[in-house]
């Protein structure tokens, strides 16, 4: 009986990491939070992303492709620490939009807190990225 009871709380456990990682690839640390999001052939992995109100978020940004992709959510204003545009943010984004660009197979990140909740379109702005599907969700909760 004891073996079962073990082997059963090893593989809930194992579910549970599963589920956590399969819901936006988010890992709480000492210094926030960081979600890692993999900008593939004109998909975003995962295409849904959950952030809370109010905490600090690093978001990195990893291009597996040989284009340059980048990522934005314009109907969010977001608090941004540090220099946006030297954190990986691109020109031509709105001061407080979420915005992140990387050069092929490279990855950038930012540090932001976003206030208002609700769902949030995000999509490459590259042309044409968009269009052929490059596009995901911002949950802020």
């Amino acid at each position: 009986m004891k073996r079962s009871l073990v082997i059963g709380l090893i593989l809930l456990g194992a579910l549970l990491s599963l589920a956590v990682l399969s819901c936006g690839g988010s890992d709480s640390g000492e210094s926030g939070i960081l979600i890692e999001v993999r900008a593939e052939n004109y998909k975003f992995v995962p295409s849904e992303i959950s952030v809370p109100a109010g905490q600090e978020v690093t978001l990195k940004l990893k291009n597996v492709t040989k284009q340059a992709h980048d990522l934005e959510v314009q109907a969010l204003r977001v608090q941004v620490s540090g220099n946006a545009h030297d954190a990986g943010g691109h020109e031509g984004a709105a001061p407080g939009t979420l915005a992140l660009h990387t050069a092929r197979k490279k990855t950038a990140s930012i540090t932001f807190t976003a206030d208002q909740k609700g769902t949030f379109d995000v999509w490459c702005t590259i042309s044409g990225h968009k269009e052929l599907g490059m596009i995901a969700r911002l949950i802020v909760t």
